[in-house]
């Protein structure tokens, strides 16, 4: 998705704003205000476990979940190149969260 706003959703397991299971590309892109709880409370801007997660030139900011990765949780290989966590909360890991594979983050 490019030039895309992905904002104030609600998710009653995970991936409030965004839950994907394949290749997730974002370019110049937000995801703010998106919300999981319940369940597994899990990525409330983005949730992963795909393929990919590609992140360039966007904001991930006021996001919510009731565990892990408030922002985002990936279980999958990720890139975040130029990318904003601002102001996301969680039990845990309230910007980012990760599990397994390879991360990869640069500004």
């Amino acid at each position: 998705m490019t030039d895309s706003a992905i904002v104030g959703n609600h998710a009653d397991r995970s991936g409030g704003g965004i839950d994907v299971n394949g290749r997730l590309t974002l370019v110049r892109s937000t995801v703010a205000g998106n919300g999981a709880s319940g369940g597994l409370g899990i990525g409330g801007g983005i949730d992963s476990f795909g393929i990919s997660v590609t992140l360039i030139n966007s904001t991930i900011a006021a996001n919510t979940s009731s565990r892990d990765g408030g922002g985002l949780f990936t279980a999958s290989p990720a890139s975040l190149t130029n990318v904003t966590l601002a102001a996301n909360t969680a039990f845990a890991g309230s910007g980012f969260s990760v599990s397994g594979r390879t991360k990869t983050a640069t500004s």
